[in-house]
């Protein structure tokens, strides 16, 4: 038996083909049938396959990948690039992109997958193994996680995030005991311009109305803060630039006590309970207004600490009722003594009384009936006629001294007469 062996080199003109099993090549090389190949396949230009890519080895692509159709491989696929697939991929080993992946269809990795670039998949994706992203990923379709799925829970899941950076699932009780947690002040954040206080949940057993106490959001001692509810510059401990509603009792400077809606307590000195500024200049505009449909419930009163006495109320039905009322007058009836003041005479009075049935500078019932009264100028007018009847019975004295005198006078003159008249005893002249 011969062998024969021979080291040559075969060259074919360049512009001729080359088919194996084929009569007409449609290609430089076409091969109808199985190809093996032991060495290394080296392809300058593009490679396409028409049908699936079965690799059973490793696969390295420094370049861009483009795969049209379905990629599966049963080992470990490493592209040094960036890959697209428009159809399913599926990768029983490990999936390491060095560049951007971007999925079309379905992603199923058996095995581990490691991003260096951006990844974007617009179908489903299912991974098994570690997955690991130093890019910015985007998911149009499905994502889930295998391991966290949980056939017996009740509701949706919410994902955290431990300081490992490990993903867990928690279900809403698990969440609430993660937010409620134990009670302890936190520190305050310093963010380079001063302190931020960091709040702290205080969980507490029971619930509120069954003997428990509502779980306490707070803040620590040292850590002054201030929250804003639409404004980011509060102004105040609390700042709420809106609308305010509150359903139980409130206290300020006080604990809140059951049957009192609003309790303000001040700290003593110089502090005001409440004040209210009304910079408006329209009319009629109500400073402080209390709506009553009862004629004897209290709108207003004032009541002694002390002695639990009410010494001041104002009743539904506009009565008011005090131990002292002190009104401030610029105007006094002392005028009515003046050198110059003009009196009237009795006569001209009982003229003006006649004519306008009402004393003068007295306002008409019409009037107090459709304006009212003001009560300190009304006890300035009242004096005015207290004074003006003092001055008319002084006058009127000095007219009965005078006409007292001169009854004096005659009275004088009609007994001297009498009693100087001779005695008459002739009883015919009788």
């Amino acid at each position: 038996m011969s062998v024969f062996s021979q080291t040559q080199t075969n060259t074919l003109p360049a512009n001729g083909k080359v088919g194996v099993g084929v009569a007409v090549p449609a290609c430089e090389l076409d091969v109808k049938g199985a190809t093996a190949l032991d060495g290394t396949l080296r392809v300058k230009d593009s490679v396409r396959f028409e049908k699936k890519l079965i690799v059973d080895q490793d696969t390295r692509i420094k370049g861009k990948t483009i795969v049209d159709g379905n990629l599966r491989t049963k080992a470990n696929l490493k592209v040094q690039g960036n890959a697209r697939v428009d159809g399913n991929s599926r990768i029983i080993g490990n999936n390491v992109v060095d560049g951007n992946l971007k999925a079309k269809s379905n992603l199923r990795v058996l095995g581990n997958t490691i991003t260096e670039g951006n990844s974007r998949i617009d179908g489903n994706t299912r991974i098994f193994g570690v997955t690991k992203m130093k890019g910015d990923a985007f998911v149009e379709g499905d994502f889930k996680f295998k391991q966290l799925a949980d056939p017996t829970a009740i509701g949706d899941q919410w994902l955290t995030i431990d300081e490992t950076g490990k993903v867990k699932s928690l279900d809403k009780a698990g969440l609430l005991n993660l937010v409620y947690s134990e009670a302890q002040a936190l520190p305050c954040l310093n963010i380079g311009t001063g302190l931020i206080p960091a709040p702290t949940w205080q969980n507490t057993t029971g619930t509120s109305g069954v003997g428990g106490i509502p779980a306490v959001l707070y803040t620590d001692q040292d850590c002054p803060f201030q929250v804003g509810i639409r404004t980011s510059t509060p102004i105040a401990t609390l700042d709420v630039r809106g609308t305010f509603h509150a359903s139980n009792y409130a206290g300020i400077g006080v604990t809140p006590q059951s049957g009192i809606k609003l309790y303000v307590e001040t700290n003593g000195g110089t502090e005001s309970g409440i004040c209210l500024d009304m910079p408006n200049t329209d009319d009629y505009i109500y400073g402080y207004k209390i709506r009553l449909d009862n004629d004897n419930v209290k709108g207003v009163a004032i009541n002694r600490l002390d002695t639990g006495e009410d010494v001041f109320r104002v009743y539904g039905d506009g009565r008011i009722e005090g131990k002292s009322l002190r009104l401030s007058q610029s105007i006094w009836a002392d005028y009515v003594f003046a050198e110059d003041y003009a009196l009237l005479s009795l006569d001209d009075l009982e003229a003006y009384i006649q004519t306008n049935h009402h004393l003068p500078n007295v306002p008409t019932a019409k009037e107090v009936k459709e304006k009212g009264v003001d009560v300190g100028g009304m006890n300035a007018v009242l004096l005015e006629k207290v004074e003006e009847l003092t001055l008319y019975i002084i006058q009127l004295n000095a007219e009965v001294q005078v006409l007292k005198k001169e009854n004096t006078k005659i009275q004088k003159t009609i007994n001297g007469t009498l009693n100087n008249e001779p005695a008459n005893n002739n009883p015919s002249k009788k």
